[in-house]
């Protein structure tokens, strides 16, 4: 209804809903100079295999990538797909205890914009991208914010649904968010 209503284009479903919203690449457990240095390991990798050069030659379809197999970057994954984000919000391999709350969060990105519009390469950045071949990002309607904060929340506090999880939703199905068949760039 949000989206309907144009008071949100942007979402995103989490299983548990955390105090912050916190990029990979800035959590608690994370060792940010190991994963800096992964990070430039996966890059010079892109930039020397042969067929990946539409993606090595944009350091954000690297990140996406990266993002979009566990790497831990300064990434937060969106869709515009409120059906997508209801999916990620429910579906988990350990559920998680009775009552647990989850959480889609709903964002405005024409507000985001005047906020974070303030400050460009220190405030968050809404980044829609085209990465060529990778399946997963187009099955998912994937968007992604760009922040270098501990919490997204600090700058410009998100809208968020708070909802008891119940399992997982009957639509989309695992295999429509993670298509079966691999793009040459997954199968890599």
């Amino acid at each position: 209804r949000l989206q309907e209503l144009g008071q949100a284009q942007w979402f995103r479903g989490q299983v548990q809903n955390w105090p912050k919203l916190t990029p990979g690449l800035h959590r608690p457990n994370v060792d940010f100079t190991r994963a800096e240095k992964a990070t430039h390991r996966f890059a010079h990798w892109v930039k020397s295999t042969p067929g990946l050069e539409e993606i090595a030659a944009s350091t954000d379809a690297m990140l996406a990538v990266a993002q979009h197999y566990g790497m831990p970057t300064p990434f937060l994954d969106f869709t515009i797909d409120p059906q997508v984000a209801g999916y990620f919000a429910s579906v988990t391999p350990n559920p998680p205890a009775s009552g647990t709350e989850s959480c889609l969060y709903c964002l405005n990105i024409k507000e985001a914009d005047e906020i974070w519009g303030v400050r460009p390469g220190i405030d968050p950045e809404c980044l829609v991208l085209d990465v060529p071949n990778l399946w997963r990002l187009e099955a998912q309607s994937g968007v992604f914010i760009w922040c270098q904060y501990d919490d997204l929340n600090a700058p410009f506090p998100l809208d968020r649904i708070v909802f008891p999880y119940q399992g997982a939703v009957p639509a989309p199905t695992d295999a429509e968010i993670y298509p079966k068949q691999e793009s040459p760039i997954e199968s890599r």
